[in-house]
């Protein structure tokens, strides 16, 4: 989960990892956080239906994709501390990636089968629960 293409895909292939996503990067992210905060940038600002909207597609698309590929690994770049790292295009904005989506039920539940492993440059590294990862 990342807001940040370059960054993400580099890791992902020089790890020799699938990517498990029918996007490069959540790049509707940046808009649909600017706007739940309330931003005054006229260059930002959606109106409130169409970002409840994006937000409701974008965490359908996350649970679809977590049903259908099952990752064993999650890595989740740390976008709630802008003192040591600032997410790209997130600016002024303090997120944390995985709790956003589990605003969602059905992410939710899905998220609770994952435990934090351990953390790699700016991300935090998810790995699926053993129990989970057998059914």
């Amino acid at each position: 989960m990342s807001t940040n293409l370059q960054a993400v895909f580099a890791i992902v292939t020089d790890g020799g990892y699938v990517w498990s996503s029918r996007w490069p990067a959540l790049w509707i992210l940046p808009a649909i956080l600017h706007n739940e905060a309330g931003t005054t940038d006229p260059k930002r600002q959606l109106p409130a239906d169409r970002v409840q909207s994006m937000a409701r597609e974008l965490h359908g698309e996350m649970v679809e994709d977590f049903r259908r590929w099952q990752p064993a690994v999650v890595m989740v770049e740390r976008c709630n501390n802008p003192d040591t790292w600032i997410c790209y295009n997130l600016e002024g904005l303090n997120v944390d990636l995985a709790q956003w989506f589990a605003r969602d039920p059905a992410f939710a539940a899905i998220w609770s089968h994952y435990t934090l492993q351990r953390q790699f440059i700016y991300y935090d590294v998810y790995v699926r629960d053993k129990a989970a990862a057998s059914r």
